[in-house]
């Protein structure tokens, strides 16, 4: 089966599958890592650490989620390097799926990070799917392209009544919000 929701059912109630989310310094080519996240499937927090980047978080950035020097500080916040190993067992070997609402944009900074480091470490792929594009899928509202429109997060949620988390830009709340959007999904395909 294509990996579309009419399998979701099967990925939910796993310890084995994982979603996955990142907060970040911003978009760019040499943007990094600021708090990665992950749950499995069931609801538990499996992996959730604040990142101390190389680089100062631009004013942009902290706007949005509100992570600041001070602020990673006052979380014990930690270069990548020393999660690195706990997070590629966790997302490689632990985990038979990890799902991502952006799927692209996450793996993409999480390698950019692994890449930034002093000496870099190598960034092992996991075997991920783009619940984003999957919901796009879904529900079918045609964009520009001749495809389907993107939905975020917090717009999907609210649309699907998986959520009233307010739009906080926490990547472990919204590895939660995923959670729910998918079971409020499951609930009404089945």
């Amino acid at each position: 089966m294509r990996n579309s929701v009419q399998d979701w059912n099967t990925l939910l109630n796993r310890e084995d599958v994982l979603i996955l989310d990142t907060e970040t310094t911003g978009f760019k080519p040499d943007s990094e890592v600021l708090q990665v996240s992950a749950i499995d499937t069931l609801g538990q927090t499996r992996f959730d650490e604040y990142v101390l980047p190389n680089k100062p978080i631009p004013r942009e950035a902290a706007k949005i989620h509100g992570l600041t020097e001070s602020k990673l500080k006052e979380f014990n916040a930690r270069p990548w390097v020393e999660y690195h190993d706990r997070f590629t067992e966790l997302t490689t070997r632990t985990a038979t799926f990890v799902l991502v609402y952006n799927l692209d944009f996450d793996t993409r900074l999480i390698r950019q990070t692994c890449e930034m480091q002093s000496p870099p470490v190598y960034f092992v792929p996991y075997k991920g799917r783009c619940i984003m594009k999957e919901y796009a899928a879904h529900r079918r509202v045609p964009n520009q392209w001749g495809s389907w429109k993107w939905h975020k997060l917090a717009d999907a949620a609210r649309y699907e009544g998986a959520t009233n988390q307010p739009d906080i830009h926490n990547s472990l709340i919204d590895c939660e919000i995923v959670l729910d959007l998918m079971r409020k999904v499951v609930n009404q395909i089945t």
